[in-house]
């Protein structure tokens, strides 16, 4: 019999940064769908009282072959997560 590969996302870490000198993570995950276009939604939880405006979040997503995808966000009170551009993802 073959090999069997696992195909997928191995580990979701998120991190948030309130006062730029320590990212903490939240304690609690949780996985809310699976979509068909391989799209995972979660939510993650954070006393409220801990995101203030211009708070920013790290979120690494790691597969089952070891590849590594890392998205930045900021937090903007009236407007949620706005992605922050990296220079990986600038486009000349």
């Amino acid at each position: 019999m073959g090999k069997r590969f696992r195909l997928g996302v191995k580990n979701v870490k998120v991190l948030y940064n309130v006062n730029e000198t320590k990212w903490s993570e939240p304690k609690l995950y949780d996985l809310v769908e699976s979509m068909n276009n391989d799209t995972l939604i979660y939510k993650f939880w954070i006393e409220s009282s801990r995101v203030v405006n211009g708070t920013r979040f790290k979120v690494r997503i790691e597969d089952f072959y070891g590849n590594t995808s890392c998205k930045s966000y900021i937090y903007i009170i009236n407007r949620r997560l706005i992605p922050v551009p990296t220079l990986s993802n600038l486009k000349p």
